[in-house]
């Protein structure tokens, strides 16, 4: 009988364990709150009239985390339509907070002057731009309420940007556009002088636009080389292999039958990505056209559906990514790290191992299941041991952690 309550008990811990765990991978709130329009900045647009800038705010209802993984999403459009009320960016963004995350659904400027279609690819790489500028606004809008008491509960080491079409396009080139030389190169090349320089001036001016990670759904780059010196960004893309409206691979976007810019589609910023060795997943849709996921038809419903899983089971471990720091643990996942835990169960030790322990300290605690520590051990070895001694038969919980991360294992004395 002692057992059998010591086994519901060591399954209600791992449980809560394990709901944890599923946070951020799947559904975990029924309901969410949603706050319409809150303004983040103004600037002018492309007709020179002064625009304010506002997002709908997603969040998870009785949510009591304390620091969430923030996504700033944008709608598609192709910079001159959209808005941040579009069916599936809203769709993206309920997904996603009933996962635990808080979403912000942009508005950015959008418009061209058509007036003059020579001029034309330079108005389309400037309403880029201001899009990029809008996207830096809303980030910094978040560092900024974070530096001020942190009313949304944002844990600024994981802000992704993004979005669909037009949104996957603003979200890689608020990541890897970061130089004028570079804005300056590209075909058409960008007046960011004019626009506001590389900072923009789209609100909350002196706070960081900095990202940990990009969600490309159906979006491109200018010049795939921007990503060279941008390290310790991951990339979730998804694309179709016969998008005829962002390449999928290098094509030019294009205006009618006017082409307007030669973009690098989801499919070379994978490629490149990954020859930087940061982290990217690429979903593709074979055979498919621009954006599936967005018809209305089951069809588009299921590429949706797919979309959604895809994005959040690399999130779900992207958001646990050590970064480069000179530790040796360069873009390493917590679950990745090799760890193994045997034997389980034992009958007298238990060795923990790690294959990619690169000198890096870590601390193991042993509880038992009333929350009691056992024993500590710290170590910088590849290998440790823990020896039964006098421990009863049944569960308990080994907790393994380092300053970057923590995990829980269940091991098993009988």
């Amino acid at each position: 009988m002692k057992k059998t309550i010591l086994s519901i008990f060591a399954c209600l811990i791992l449980g809560v364990y394990q709901t944890n765990a599923q946070r951020y991978l799947m559904p975990v709130f029924d309901s969410i709150v949603i706050t319409d329009s809150i303004p983040y900045g103004s600037a002018n647009n492309y007709l020179g009239a002064s625009t304010t800038l506002a997002m709908d705010l997603y969040m998870p209802y009785g949510d009591t985390a304390a620091n969430r993984p923030l996504l700033v999403l944008a709608h598609g459009g192709s910079f001159i339509g959209g808005n941040k009320k579009a069916t599936d960016i809203v769709k993206v963004c309920m997904e996603f907070a009933k996962r635990g995350y808080v979403c912000a659904s942009i508005k950015y400027r959008l418009g061209v002057s058509t007036s003059n279609p020579l001029t034309l690819a330079n108005e389309f790489a400037n309403a880029v731009w201001r899009g990029t500028l809008d996207g830096r606004g809303a980030i910094r809008y978040f560092y900024k309420d974070a530096s001020m008491g942190n009313n949304y509960k944002i844990d600024t080491n994981n802000i992704y940007v993004g979005g669909i079409s037009a949104g996957g396009v603003l979200g890689l080139h608020v990541a890897f556009l970061d130089k004028p030389s570079e804005a300056g190169s590209a075909n058409p090349s960008i007046d960011t002088a004019s626009i506001g320089g590389v900072e923009g001036s789209s609100g909350n001016a002196g706070y960081s636009w900095k990202v940990k990670g990009v969600i490309n759904l159906c979006g491109a780059i200018g010049t795939s080389t921007w990503m060279n010196d941008n390290k310790n960004i991951g990339i979730v893309s998804v694309h179709g292999t016969n998008d005829n409206t962002v390449p999928f691979k290098t094509d030019y976007f294009k205006a009618g039958v006017i082409p307007i810019a030669l973009l690098s589609g989801s499919y070379i910023v994978d490629s490149v990505v990954k020859a930087n060795g940061d982290p990217s997943a690429l979903k593709v849709f074979y055979g498919q056209d621009h954006v599936p996921f967005s018809l209305p038809t089951p069809t588009g419903l299921a590429y949706m559906d797919t979309t959604i899983r895809f994005v959040a089971d690399f999130l779900y471990k992207d958001i646990k990514r050590i970064p480069s720091n000179g530790s040796g643990l360069n873009n390493r996942y917590m679950d990745d790290l090799d760890l193994k835990v045997f034997p389980v169960p034992s009958k007298s030790s238990i060795t923990i191992q790690f294959e990619n322990n690169q000198n890096t300290n870590f601390a193991f605690e042993l509880f038992d299941l009333n929350g009691k520590l056992l024993s500590s051990q710290s170590t910088i070895s590849n290998t440790l041991q823990i020896e039964r001694n006098n421990l009863m038969n049944g569960f308990y919980i080994l907790k393994i952690k380092s300053e970057k991360f923590e995990s829980f294992k269940k091991i098993i004395f009988e």
